[in-house]
């Protein structure tokens, strides 16, 4: 006959039971389980991008407010306005900035393509010819060619064609993704301004439908997911400032056009972990390719050694020490990451493996001092 149960340990079993359960039936149901996440998501998209977006905007923001107002002598509502416009008037300065150097330069290289284009035909011509000649080509094999030529421009046509189609298609699909970012972004000043309100809102509801303990630990949670976050978005940015610098000097170096707008767009995709080069490679090769065909060959060399040395040694030292985890986690994290949720994935699995990292951390160090053991 049993005397004594101790609770804790039937709840601590039947915790780890349930979990068990839970993770076993989403590893078993993955993939279906991804199609209802990626459903959700793009039905509440809007409200996700604004929270990004209110969310990165927060970081500078704050920055503003603690460092360069906290002295001013205004309203704390006021404060967090002046703030935010600042961040707004910085960002789209920056924006500016930037697509008053990359448009004169991309119209540019459009018009040297334009100017080169009867050119290249003529090369063409007079190595088709060459041919011909060299090799004593019958009429009939000639015939052939010009067919097989006129199919080819035939295909090409149909191609340009759809291409058109497909444009009036993305032009509608842009408008609508404009609409949505600019309700996204109204949220984000909301959310911003009265963040404060809303967090208040939140544990509210948080304390008064969960047990305290456990709010604590959610809470706890938060915190470290927020930091880890924070931390990998500075990461990213001083990362995407050095390969961007790097770039830049390089091309400058073997005397690639356009090095000014090419390490711009390098640096910009490079806010994508690991794989932003390799986005940003292909408009900066076809950039180049207008201009030069051959030195567009060795840009993608280029690119390749520097992707090398980005994903070997810079990202996971800068990102790693930001985010307190060694290059051999950040690289099994993105990996992971994109196993599992593809470029998304990437983004987001180098702060969430830091917060899974943090917490067996914590949780660990705190048994071994239960269990009085010390190990160096």
């Amino acid at each position: 006959m049993i005397k004594y149960i101790d609770k804790r340990k039937v709840v601590t079993y039947t915790t780890i039971i349930i979990i068990s359960i839970v993770v076993y039936m989403f590893f078993n149901n993955f993939t279906n389980v991804k199609e209802f996440l990626f459903s959700a998501v793009a039905v509440i998209s809007p409200i996700i991008i604004g929270f990004i977006f209110a969310y990165v905007i927060n970081i500078p923001m704050k920055f503003l407010e603690e460092n360069l107002l906290h002295k001013v002598k205004l309203s704390k509502s006021l404060k967090r306005i002046v703030a935010l416009l600042l961040t707004i008037v910085a960002f789209v300065a920056l924006v500016v900035v930037i697509f008053s150097f990359a448009i004169p330069q991309l119209v540019d290289s459009i018009n040297i393509l334009v100017d080169n284009i009867p050119g290249y035909i003529k090369i063409v011509q007079t190595y088709s010819n060459s041919i011909l000649v060299e090799y004593n080509l019958s009429t009939e094999i000639t015939k052939k060619i010009v067919e097989s030529w006129n199919e080819l421009l035939t295909g090409l046509s149909s191609i340009i064609m759809s291409v058109v189609e497909s444009v009036y298609g993305f032009a509608g699909d842009l408008f609508s993704g404009i609409f949505n970012a600019l309700l996204s972004f109204i949220l984000a000043i909301y959310m911003l301004i009265s963040k404060e309100k809303l967090t208040l809102l939140l544990k509210r509801v948080l304390y008064a439908f969960i047990p305290i303990k456990v709010s604590n630990r959610f809470m706890k949670l938060l915190a470290i997911l927020n930091k880890s976050f924070e931390n990998f978005i500075r990461g990213q940015i001083v990362e995407a400032f050095i390969i961007g610098t790097i770039c830049f000097v390089g091309m400058s170096i073997f005397g690639f056009q356009y090095a000014l707008l090419i390490s711009v767009i390098i640096g910009i995709t490079n806010m994508i972990p690991m794989f932003g080069p390799y986005i940003g490679g292909t408009p900066s090769f076809l950039i180049l390719v207008m201009v030069d065909p051959v030195k567009a060959i060795w840009f993608v060399v280029f690119l390749i050694v520097l992707q090398q040395v980005e994903g070997n040694i810079i990202y996971p030292r800068v990102v790693g020490t930001s985010m307190g985890l060694s290059g051999f986690w950040v690289l099994i994290a993105v990996i992971v990451g994109n196993n599992l949720f593809g470029i998304v994935g990437i983004i987001i699995g180098i702060p969430i493996f830091s917060t899974i990292y943090t917490i067996v951390r914590e949780f660990t160090a705190e048994r071994l001092k239960e269990k009085e053991i010390k190990i160096i």
